[in-house]
């Protein structure tokens, strides 16, 4: 497997290499921000889905491991790319997909001014 992961300051991105998204390759995207996570704090995932064509459900169990990693750090794991007809077995799942990279970041940087807003408040 050759996910490819992009590092920006405010989250990292895992480009699925896959077809099918299964229970290897998100055990492999786990791994991939495990790693990450040993050098510093990763607080949002975005998985870009682009390449990927079908999933099987049991990967959201090991996906949602990448979500509780997120979840410490006062983050979120955002999938982007997936097929609209997707959107409510990822939702079911507490897994946010959004259409594009774009949105992913929006919804990134929307959530981070909401908690320092409230952050604020208190």
């Amino acid at each position: 497997m050759n996910d490819s992961v992009e590092k920006t300051e405010h989250y990292i991105v895992i480009k699925a290499s896959s077809q099918r998204l299964d229970i290897s390759e998100a055990r492999h995207q786990l791994h991939l921000v495990q790693t990450e996570q040993k050098k510093e704090a990763i607080s949002y995932v975005l998985l870009d889905l682009d390449r990927v064509t079908d999933f099987d459900s049991a990967a959201f169990e090991v996906i949602s491991e990448i979500t509780e990693i997120c979840n410490q750090n006062l983050g979120l794991l955002l999938c982007f790319n997936g097929k609209e007809n997707w959107m409510d077995t990822f939702a079911e799942n507490g897994i946010v997909l959004v259409p594009t990279k774009h949105e992913a970041i929006e919804y990134v940087f929307m959530d981070q001014l909401e908690k320092q807003f409230l952050s604020d408040e208190e």
